[in-house]
Order: C-alpha cells, then structure tokens, then sequence
C-alpha cells in the first residue's frame, strides 16, 4: 500500500485555495435609484415618552455608557482593520497558516464567501425582475446609539 504524501499547512491552503474555484474580487453591482428626499421629523425626548423615572434614568445610563464604549472603540476598529491587511500581506507572502507570535496565535485560512451573481443568472434567461422576486425579506432591527448633534445613520454610511 502506497504512503500519503504530507503536505505542509502552506501547502494544504494552497491546494484548498486553488480547487475552492471563488473569486475574491467584488463582482459589479448595478447602482439603484437614489432614496427619495427625507421630511423633516421631529424626534422626541425620552422624558416625554417614558414618564417613570427610575426607567428614565436606567436608559440614560445604558445609553450613555454604550456611546462611551462606541466611541471609545470606533478609531481602534479602523486602526485593527489597517493592521489587519498589513498583517495578511506578511503571513500571506510567508505562506503562514498557523504561527505563535509572541503571546498571540496567528490563524490565517481560506475562508469564501458564495453570493449569487445576477449577470450569470441574467446569462441564464432570468430576468432582473425575476431575480428581484426571489428576494425574501424578514425582520431585523438595528440599534444605533449616536451624539446627539452627529450625522444621522443615512448621511454617515457612503
């Protein structure tokens, strides 16, 4: 009975890399119309909608100790995403998959994403309303604690 070959970490990723067959580039989306202009609301104080007070002063301290933290963390997210793809080009050109690095375990693997691609499913005879009729849509709820004064949700994401 024939041996195994061993194959290295570098090695397995690359084999795993090449056959996985997925594309990391962005594929082009088409951009839709932009939203209608938004009215002008007026938005409540809390103390006019909430009138017991221990229940008033319990969300004043939750929200405030959440916008501390979100602004708190904001700037050292954007600095570990910076350090993040610095970080890939090293371990990447090193063919590293796994490393202890001082008192932190660098895991770095092949990890894809599946999307549907609209212009293969186009390819195929579906049109774009179709294709839209597929979509199903659930609930979901964001919460978004801001500075008062700061730009809203719509005007701060690009």
């Amino acid at each position: 009975m024939p041996k195994e070959k061993v194959l290295t970490v570098a090695q397995r990723i690359r084999a795993i890399a090449n056959s996985a067959n997925v594309s990391l580039i962005p594929q082009p989306r088409e951009m839709p119309a932009p939203p209608p202009e938004k009215e002008e609301e007026t938005i409540p104080q809390v103390s006019e909608i909430i009138k017991d007070a221990k229940t008033k002063l319990e969300l004043a301290r939750l929200v405030a100790r959440h916008g501390e933290i979100g602004d708190a963390k904001r700037p050292l997210e954007k600095e570990q995403k910076a350090l993040t793809e610095k970080i890939k080009k090293i371990v990447g050109k090193a063919q590293i998959g796994k490393a202890i690095c001082g008192d932190w375990r660098i895991n770095y693997y092949n990890a894809p994403k599946k999307y549907l691609d609209i212009e293969k499913l186009k390819a195929l005879g579906l049109t774009l309303t179709q294709i839209n009729d597929c979509y199903s849509e659930k609930p979901s709820y964001t919460l978004r604690i801001t500075a008062e004064g700061s730009a809203d949700e719509d005007e701060a994401v690009a």
